[in-house]
């Protein structure tokens, strides 16, 4: 066969793929179009709520068991300071809790290094 040949083949060969696909695109979008259809059809309005009595919504107290409470207060235990690996231990978050903990702390001013992964109470 000639290079021309196989090209026009394997031109030939890509169209029939492309219309398959899209006639399997065509019936889907039928299928959606039909489903629209039916839907909008059988909408019916809700009928109206009854007013019935309210509910009152306690006050909810604020949680104190936070990461950070919970990270400065395992720093807190500690007058030497205490490393990731010992709040990890104590806590049992993860590093990347831990260090977010941790730097919230610090922005707060609860919290100060005392030297690399060495955190102590401000």
């Amino acid at each position: 066969m000639t290079t021309a040949k196989v090209v026009v083949k394997s031109i030939v060969k890509g169209l029939k793929i492309l219309t398959r696909e899209v006639e399997k695109m065509e019936k889907l979008l039928d299928g959606l179009e039909k489903g629209l259809s039916a839907k909008r059809t059988k909408a019916e309005p809700k009928p109206p709520r009854k007013a019935g009595p309210r509910k009152t919504t306690a006050k909810r107290k604020p949680n104190k068991n936070t990461a950070v409470e919970q990270v400065v207060a395992a720093i807190g235990r500690s007058k030497k300071g205490v490393t990731t690996e010992q709040i990890r231990e104590r806590t049992g978050f993860s590093e990347k809790k831990i260090w977010d903990a941790i730097n919230r702390a610090k922005k707060q001013g609860k919290v100060k290094s005392v030297r690399r992964g060495v955190y102590a109470r401000a």
